[in-house]
């Protein structure tokens, strides 16, 4: 019987070799490259938009308030623009409920079965960007 001898037996190594580990990461690179201009272009969009929406939140937060307190039929608190802020005035108790107001407006412009309709606008301005909420509630709300 003849046997192999060491000098004819080979083995397999397993593991990657230095040009199959180069290969992939060229390819990776190849591939991440635009979608790094993506979140770039992504991250530019988003700063260019915070300050509009943040603008849209306080808007609405301020319009809700005061439409809360005209639905609600308690007596309505007073509401001022002074140095760019809405000031809600309701007996000695003062807030600011928004500030870079460029345009504020409270109107009855018709009543509805009964019921004196109030329209309430907001617009407030800041860093480019503007935002404009307006409700439209019954007064005393539903009955």
């Amino acid at each position: 019987m003849n046997r192999p001898s060491a000098a004819h037996i080979t083995t397999r190594q397993s593991g990657v070799s230095l040009v199959e580990l180069l290969l992939a990461l060229a390819i990776t690179a190849m591939v991440m490259v635009p979608m790094l201009g993506l979140l770039r272009t992504t991250g530019a969009a988003s700063s260019q938009v915070k300050p509009r929406v943040d603008l849209e939140r306080d808007a609405d937060f301020a319009v809700q308030r005061m439409a809360a307190q005209v639905r609600g039929g308690a007596p309505v608190s007073n509401y001022s623009v002074n140095g760019g802020k809405l000031i809600e005035t309701n007996g000695t108790a003062v807030s600011t409920l928004a500030e870079s107001v460029t345009a504020f407006s409270q109107a009855m412009p018709a009543s509805a079965a009964g019921q004196q309709l109030v329209q309430l606008s907001l617009t407030l301005a800041r860093d480019g960007a503007s935002a404009t909420a307006v409700a439209t509630v019954r007064a005393g709300g539903a009955r």
